[in-house]
């Protein structure tokens, strides 16, 4: 991690993303609480029809409906994780549906969604998901230190 990313802070130790590279899976405990819910088909932003009408295949719809709801309980307008919690070690600037890191988001975010400060933009956050996941698979939510849920999320919704 460069001296800009240390400074900055990322989700729970997240390694730098690097677009077209495969991160290594999560290494810490496993999930073991049971069935993991998805987005409310009520839900605009993340509901699998949703996520599968902004460009996910059924099988990633399933999976990332399922990832929202572990990252920000389903609500696009998680603001970064160090706004809402500025005392907390390390720093996130984690934000929005998925809680993409502001360097993540930096590599991959284009046109309109370009700027950060659209993390909160539902649509913009799902965008530059949908980049991800084409890219990497899931690995920018199952990377060593993340999201201990991810891979059960991918193993729960995976077929």
């Amino acid at each position: 991690m460069g001296a800009k990313e240390a400074e900055e802070g990322f989700y729970k130790g997240d390694a730098v993303y690097v677009p077209g590279q495969q991160m290594s899976t999560y290494t810490g405990p496993a999930y073991t609480g049971g069935t993991l819910p998805q987005c409310a088909a009520t839900n605009s932003a993340c509901s699998v029809s949703a996520l599968t009408s902004a460009g996910f295949t059924p099988q990633q719809a399933n999976i990332m409906s399922c990832m929202a709801m572990t990252e920000s309980s389903g609500k696009p307008s998680t603001p970064p994780y160090n706004v809402t919690h500025p005392n907390h070690t390390p720093l996130s600037t984690a934000c929005g549906l998925f809680q993409i890191t502001r360097s993540t988001w930096n590599s991959v975010a284009t046109g309109n969604c370009k700027d950060f400060s659209q993390c909160t933009n539902a649509a913009c956050n799902v965008q530059n998901a949908i980049k991800l996941v084409r890219s990497s698979a899931y690995t920018p939510w199952t990377c060593p230190n993340c999201n201990n849920k991810a891979s059960a999320c991918v193993r729960q919704y995976g077929g």
